[in-house]
Parts: structure tokens; C-alpha cells; sequence
């Protein structure tokens, strides 16, 4: 558990283990830097599906902003920790929520 996370490990009788992470990201861009490289670390351990749901306060697509433009720079740090967790979109790629199974790929 930290600051912007909380990680649980379930377990089941026949089941294999499963994780579940639940995120609410600080609102400052900087502040968030920590939550990048704690998922990378949980990821780096992980055994199992893993689904990691919450709120960023980030955003994932040049379109996610009505009104105003969003910068390369300001989606980068999520994509590169959903990309080096091996995380993909939950719900047609879009949403509060991504899920990592082993062995499974969407492409």
C-alpha cells in the first residue's frame, strides 16, 4: 500500500492467484512519478492476472481533453508503465481499468 495504491493477492481454493491493485493518482503531474514506478515494481513481481483499476488523474490518449490540446509528454509516463507492466485496456482498450493475464496476448 502506498499513497496513490492499495495491492491485494486473492486467493481461492482451486483458484490461482489472482492480484488486483486499486489506484487514485495524486493531480500533480510530478506527484505521480511515484505511482508509475510502483506499479512498475509490482509488475516486476507479479504472479498471476492482475487487474489494476482507479483513477490516473492521467491521461492515456491525445483525445482524453475536451477544450484544450494534450501534450505527448503528458501521456507518456502511463504508457510506458502500461507497456513495461505488459498491461492492456480493459473494455475496448478505453476506461478506468486495465488487466495484465499471463499468457494472453489481444493482438
Amino acid at each position: 500500500m502506498t499513497s496513490q495504491l492499495i495491492h491485494c493477492k486473492v486467493l481461492g481454493v482451486g483458484v490461482n492467484q489472482q492480484n488486483v491493485t486499486f489506484v487514485y493518482g495524486f493531480n500533480d503531474r510530478r506527484d505521480r512519478e511515484s505511482l508509475w514506478l510502483d506499479l512498475k515494481d509490482i509488475g516486476r513481481n507479479i504472479l498471476g492476472a492482475w487487474m489494476v483499476m482507479g483513477d490516473f488523474n492521467s491521461m492515456l490518449h491525445l483525445d482524453d481533453r475536451v477544450g484544450a490540446l494534450v501534450r505527448l509528454a503528458e501521456v507518456m509516463p502511463m504508457r510506458d508503465c502500461i507497456e513495461h507492466c505488459r498491461l492492456q485496456g480493459g473494455l475496448g482498450g478505453r476506461g478506468p481499468w486495465l488487466l495484465y493475464v499471463p499468457g494472453y496476448d489481444q493482438t
